[in-house]
């Protein structure tokens, strides 16, 4: 093995890189006579069950409690404030099933559409409150077939992370069992009153293309859904088509509630939240559902539903497209203000459309959108640079502008440029009169990226360098929270030439800025975890290393493939493993939970093994402090690269690229922690057999 030193414009770095190509095979009874008779010490104590009915907040709702068999042991009827309480006897069955109906919404006027549904699985006085959220949490466990306390958890941490309907989890942490308070009221009633808008549109779409549904079955079709913790279609009873049109009614009611304009069947409800809260609860007189900040979470689900009904064939594909690339973009952080310019009522027209151009859906349609949902929670997401020959020029001069995309299905220009792009190119502005950003969004089955870069005119004010936003996600499958989902940056650099690659390091990052203090000091900041693992695809029987961290968070839980209490950081060695295994951390604290989960992939067919040494010292000379992690890229032609691997942890150095029989060309890159990227090192050939 030698060691060489590559040259780029980004970094020198010395490194080493070994290639080695592998094959992976890929009641009892007694006798003796009577008993003696027991000790006569009462029959065990009755138990309680409480909380709070809301999609809107429902008062005067009956209540009633199932025991395992079916049969009702408790009942009662919920009180003017959308509370109930009842007893339960202690020898009911479990577990139990408690169910909602009729009533008073105070939102929608009426009684409730559709039953509220909880579980309990063990006695004791417990909060279950009964709502949307709850209920498809319920039943999701309920359709995993093995209905415990952890099954009700981890289908609640699916429900937050997947189909949130931006419930603020740092002030209501778990909808099932967490107290309804003065400072969570908010974001329940707003949350709730959305997805339960969004299963009322799904039925109705669905009954008027003459399809059998009601808010009930949407509920339960859902839920089994969202059982294996995605929305693919795909579940026990689950109609393709339906989880389709619940996706395009979740585009437009998210929207809506981004906007702070939900409309509840035809009408903004806003005021009406606001006045059912103070109803419901005195010390939370005046509190609105204005002031929930849905944006960060709603803006991810919204692109992963889109990411989904784009390109199947139903009319949209526009505006899915123009909505995908607002919330992609989200210039200057404002997404409220944002959206609600966007959604004039011809656009809100236009999204109404395509759920209902779903529901009507001809079968080949149908299946087209079944297999789109279904591969976009494998698809990697979307990878793009953009770069410009020079970002301060004389009035009137002409800049070039060159892109590469990768995972992406469309690009569109927006800013100081305009229209569809394509895939990979360049242009050229012939007269840069004007300070302006260029920006580009590209979108694919795996979410959607923006870049920009921006061209200044000598003697203009100067436009500003705002950093990137983060891309929005559609995860790779169950990896929403972790590192490994993301794809951002920009390639670039000279031609590799020599025999072994040598990943250069960029350039060092400058110090991050510190993030302002909370406006109120004794608010608790929600905690933030994540997962990596030391290879994203291992060959039968081997190990693999979890590294995993938190901020803000009190305790760590490991459950999926792997269990038990952890610390707040480390790693750990798991294997051997013969099957694909999902892991998943859950972390809490005072600011509610964060979940982190990685899956690990088993190969049942060829791959080639890298390994390398970390760079050392930057362009400048300077030592290299802080990495990002790296990219491999390769394909089966000389200098054409089509696939990337990321690896987000900068303490792996090796990896296991699972890939068909053949003979490859390698490449690697190196990153800093804000994604930019370094040339490519020099090109190897390799041969998976």
């Amino acid at each position: 093995m030698s060691c060489t030193v590559l040259s780029t414009r980004w970094a020198r770095v010395p490194v080493c890189m070994v290639l080695a190509a592998f094959l992976t095979a890929c009641s009892g009874g007694g006798s003796g006579g009577d008993p003696a008779p027991a000790p006569v010490t009462g029959a065990p104590a009755p138990f309680t069950l409480q909380g709070t009915i809301v999609d809107g907040p429902v008062v005067d709702a009956s209540v009633r409690v199932l025991d395992a068999d079916g049969n009702q042991v408790a009942n009662t009827t919920a009180d003017s404030n959308a509370r109930y309480s009842v007893s339960v006897p202690a020898s009911a069955r479990m577990p139990l099933r408690v169910e909602a109906s009729g009533g008073n919404d105070l939102v929608t006027g009426g009684p409730l559409d559709f039953t509220l549904l909880g579980s309990v699985t063990n006695s004791g006085t417990q909060t279950l409150n009964l709502s949307p959220l709850g209920s498809l949490a319920s039943e999701a466990a309920s359709c995993a077939g093995d209905l415990t306390g952890g099954s009700l958890q981890a289908a609640w941490e699916n429900v937050a992370e997947k189909l949130s309907m931006g419930l603020d989890t740092s002030v209501m942490g778990n909808m099932l069992s967490d107290a309804v308070n003065a400072d969570n009221i908010a974001t329940v009633v707003l949350s709730n009153e959305a997805l339960g808008e969004t299963f009322r549109r799904t039925a109705n779409a669905l009954a008027a293309a003459g399809e059998p549904a009601d808010m009930n079955s949407v509920l339960q079709q859902m839920a089994c859904d969202l059982a294996d913790g995605e929305i693919d279609g795909n579940g026990s009873n689950v109609d393709p088509r339906t989880a389709a049109t619940f996706r395009a009614a979740e585009v437009a009611v998210s929207l809506e509630t981004i906007a702070g304009r939900l409309e509840v069947n035809g009408q903004d409800v806003t005021s009406l939240m606001d006045q059912s809260i103070g109803e419901v609860m005195v010390d939370a007189v005046g509190r609105s559902v204005s002031s929930v900040d849905v944006a960060p979470a709603l803006a991810a689900q919204v692109i992963e539903a889109v990411s989904s009904l784009r390109g199947s064939g139903i009319s949209g594909d526009d505006t899915l497209t123009e909505v995908a690339d607002l919330l992609a973009r989200n210039e200057g952080g404002d997404l409220k203000r944002q959206i609600d310019a966007f959604l004039t009522p011809a656009r809100q027209s236009d999204v109404a459309a395509v759920k209902d151009g779903v529901a009507l859906a001809d079968p080949s349609a149908v299946a087209r959108l079944a297999e789109r949902m279904e591969a976009r929670t494998t698809a990697s997401r979307p990878f793009l640079s953009l770069s410009v020959s020079s970002d301060l020029v004389e009035t009137g001069a002409s800049v070039s502008l060159s892109w590469a995309s990768s995972g992406a299905e469309s690009c569109r220009a927006s800013g100081g440029w305009s229209g569809t792009k394509e895939l990979e190119g360049a242009q050229t502005i012939a007269s840069v009169d004007d300070s302006s950003r260029f920006v580009l969004t590209c979108i694919g089955l795996g979410g959607a990226v923006s870049r920009s870069v921006v061209v200044n005119v000598e003697g203009q004010a100067p436009v500003r360098s705002a950093p990137e936003p983060a891309p929005a996600p559609a995860p790779a499958p169950e990896e929403p929270s972790t590192p490994e989902s993301g794809n951002t940056g920009e390639a670039g650099g000279e031609t590799p030439s020599t025999t072994t690659p040598e990943p250069s390091a960029p350039a060092p990052a400058p110090a991050p800025t510190p993030e302002p203090e909370p406006e109120d000091p004794s608010s608790a900041l929600p905690p933030v975890a994540s997962l990596s693992a030391s290879s994203r695809s291992v060959a039968s029987g081997d190990d693999v290393t979890l590294r995993w961290s938190s901020r803000e968070a009190d305790s760590c839980q490991a459950s999926g493939a792997w269990s038990g209490a952890l610390s707040a950081s480390g790693s750990r060695t798991i294997g051997p493993l013969t099957a694909n295994s999902t892991f998943r951390v859950t972390c809490s604290g005072e600011g509610g939970r964060a979940v982190a989960i990685v899956s690990v992939n088993v190969l049942s067919s060829g791959g080639f093994n890298l390994s390398w040494a970390p760079p050392e010292e930057n362009a400048d000379g300077t030592l290299v402090t802080r990495l990002g992690g790296y990219r491999i890229y390769y394909g089966d032609t000389p200098g054409d690269y089509p696939n990337v691997e990321e690896i987000v942890d900068p303490l792996i150095t090796s990896h296991t690229v699972a890939a068909t029989p053949g003979t490859y060309y390698v490449v690697m890159t190196a990153l800093d922690p804000n994604g930019e990227e370094s040339g490519y090192s020099n090109e190897v050939r390799t041969v998976a057999q």
